[in-house]
């Protein structure tokens, strides 16, 4: 184990027009203690010459990579790009990906290590605590809905709460350490994503094939949620989400577990459309509806295409003990619909 934690281990950072923020993010890492690391740190074609500044700022650094692209290559394909040209190096254990609108504590990445040795995990999710409330969590990892969402563990509740070391399906892609061993053998970030569901789709996939996914408490971050996110974030953005969810659903679940959750796929969004009813949010009516339309006439065949792919070329590992790991929608659901009914009546009243 001592001598994995000596290697060096490559962070990979993007920036998109958030110059503000990456440097503050970069301050943290580079107080980074007991491990060897390497960044590299990708401006993906922001406004203002920001990668130039980075360059100015980061260049000197004797371990620090400064990649300029020449187009916004969103979060899926800037890091994919990274990422195949270190595997192909061949001299990495371990990558980590973080998020430039995070703050690291100085152990962070030495944890994360430790903690893969230790539990021979290949993918570990930090403890992402709100950088603004820093009592509650942003999120440990994901879980599962049989209805097909993949949603953040922990997300809004007290970091206390948070403490022990526990399996997820996957991490959150702000904050994760991934094995070169583990992404040699199931590949990277599916491009049909661009920035947004893309490390939920990938949490997925490993566990599918058979590798331990895990939340380690003592690798602690402060994380912004979404800076980057709320730059794009329209009815578009929201229509690819959910697509995105059919998409991941489709493409990598058992066909005897779709078909036995379909009823509840569709009691779920009878509830949906109920509540946006009653609470006169036609327009959230309309986005479903036409993501739907956009699932059926454009991705059908794109993901039945993948499915086969995948499944020629990857056994499939899934158990029963995973599947009854995933979680019912009705009580998260009810959760969810409180607080938005909540923060309506909040507004109107």
């Amino acid at each position: 184990m001592q001598e994995s934690l000596e290697r060096t281990v490559p962070i990979i950072i993007l920036n998109w027009n958030g110059l503000e923020d990456t440097i503050e993010c970069m301050t943290s890492v580079l107080r980074l203690k007991k491990i060897n690391y390497e960044v590299y740190l990708v401006d993906n074609n922001s406004d203002h010459s920001e990668g130039e500044i980075l360059k100015k700022t980061y260049g000197h650094e004797k371990n620090v990579r400064i990649i300029l692209n020449n187009e916004n290559l969103g979060f899926t394909r800037g890091n994919n790009t990274i990422m195949k040209q270190l595997v192909a190096e061949e001299k990495y254990e371990y990558i980590a990906l973080l998020n430039n609108d995070t703050v690291v504590t100085p152990d962070w990445l030495f944890n994360l290590i430790d903690s893969a040795q230790k539990n021979r995990a290949d993918m570990i999710a930090s403890k992402m605590i709100d950088y603004y409330d820093r009592s509650i969590m942003d999120n440990a990892g994901h879980f599962m809905l049989n209805t097909a969402e993949i949603l953040p563990v922990g997300h809004g509740q007290p970091i206390n709460q948070f403490n022990k070391m526990q399996q997820n399906i996957g991490a959150c892609g702000g904050g994760a350490l991934y094995s070169t061993k583990l992404l040699k053998s199931i590949g990277f970030f599916d491009e049909f994503f661009d920035t947004g569901y893309e490390d939920a789709e990938f949490g997925l996939r490993a566990n599918k094939s058979g590798f331990f996914t895990i939340f380690e408490p003592s690798a602690i971050l402060y994380h912004k949620v979404s800076r980057s996110i709320k730059k794009i974030k329209n009815d578009a953005y929201f229509m690819k989400i959910q697509r995105n969810i059919f998409y991941t659903y489709a493409k990598l679940m058992p066909i005897k577990y779709v078909c036995f959750n379909l009823p509840f796929i569709i009691l779920k969004y009878l509830f949906l459309f109920i509540g946006t009813i009653i609470t006169l949010r036609f327009n959230v009516i309309k986005l479903h509806i036409g993501t739907i339309y956009s699932f059926f006439t454009r991705d059908l065949n794109k993901v039945l295409n993948n499915r086969k792919e995948w499944s020629n070329k990857h056994r499939n590992y899934f158990s029963n003990e995973y599947l009854n790991r995933i979680h019912f929608f009705l009580s998260t659901d009810i959760k969810r619909l409180s607080l938005m009914f909540s923060k309506i009546s909040r507004q109107l009243f």
